[in-house]
């Protein structure tokens, strides 16, 4: 166990944590791939997304008929301890995940900046349900000297574009999949989400938002929703947060490097492509899906949060919403 011990502060000194360690932590479709391609334009920052935390695997389908595994490095370890025949070496198999753990750290962050070039490493995380407690209190343990940026979502919008972006794999030959992947005519939908899908992504968001409240480190949130109203403010005050420079031009080239249209490929904010990972780039989006059905489960499952995070002054928007949906082809023509 030295030996990793010895290589870890050789390259990072005694602290566990690196200077120049940014987390951005964020349930899925939050708009973090957006603010990466921001960060990623930063002459300073290298913007990844390594998977390190959340002691998890599971196979998941792709668009086709094959299956990719979804594996943490801390789970990773924990399969190759396993089976280390740890009674020969005398030490506990916490001790040799816990050393072997802050090995591939150390090696991983060393590989990010002698590869980039660049001093601060920012990793993209959006942890896997039932998970965000996990990455947490790992992040506290191993980066307890690092900046962390928290960027917020509706949960409204983060179900909506949950539900698109995993149409291909889980869809195929229902109604909404064959609406709007395929273009099939004469579908009427009534309904876009059932229960099961409000009670995942309910899932996703309502965890990372109470990450914020095990990490005690410096931290700083960034809305998805300011970021459309400002872009150029937001990234500011993100870019003082972690000490980088932050004149007038490297902020343009950070903007015009993660607008929407260079990111879709030349479709504009609002046009819609369902399946794509860049869908559509709009806030409020979630106001053309929801039913009053949907939002009582939505709250059923999320609680008062949209109203802990500013998102509503109270439940009084779900008698804004239809009790069914009519959604023609020609809408989305």
């Amino acid at each position: 166990m030295k030996f990793f011990v010895n290589k870890f502060k050789n390259k990072f000194g005694d602290k566990n944590s690196p200077e120049g360690q940014c987390f951005i932590i964020s349930a899925p479709r939050s708009g973090s791939t957006w603010l990466q391609t921001a960060l990623n334009s930063h002459p300073d920052v290298f913007c990844t997304e390594q998977r390190l935390f959340g002691n998890f695997f599971e196979l998941w389908p792709d668009n086709g008929e094959s299956y990719s595994p979804r594996i943490t490095l801390d789970k990773y370890v924990n399969l190759i301890a396993g089976h280390y025949r740890l009674d020969a070496l005398s030490v506990s198999q916490e001790k040799f995940e816990f050393e072997l753990t802050k090995s591939f750290l150390c090696s991983l962050m060393q590989i990010a900046r002698n590869a980039s070039g660049k001093k601060f490493i920012a990793d993209k995380v959006t942890p896997y349900l039932n998970t965000a407690s996990i990455v947490a209190d790992s992040i506290a343990r191993y980066f307890p000297e690092a900046k962390i940026v928290f960027l917020i979502r509706d949960g409204r919008d983060v179900l909506t574009s949950g539900v698109f972006d995993w149409m291909e794999r889980s869809d195929r030959g229902r109604d909404r999949h064959r609406y709007f992947v395929e273009g099939a005519q004469g579908i009427e939908i009534t309904r876009f989400f059932d229960n099961s899908d409000i009670e995942t992504w309910c899932g996703y968001w309502s965890e990372a938002l109470r990450v914020i409240r095990r990490l005690n480190c410096k931290t700083h949130v960034v809305r998805y929703e300011s970021m459309k109203v400002n872009q150029g403010e937001e990234l500011k005050k993100l870019f003082d947060f972690m000490n980088l420079n932050d004149c007038e031009s490297l902020i343009s080239r950070c903007i015009r490097n993660s607008s929407f249209e260079k990111m879709s490929k030349g479709r504009k904010a609002g046009e819609m492509v369902a399946t794509a990972k860049v869908r559509k780039g709009v806030s409020g989006d979630w106001k053309n899906f929801f039913t009053e059905t949907d939002a009582k489960e939505f709250i059923h499952h999320s609680g008062n949060t949209l109203i802990e995070w500013g998102y509503e002054t109270d439940h009084g928007w779900i008698t804004q919403l239809p009790k069914h949906l009519s959604l023609g082809r020609t809408s989305f023509d």
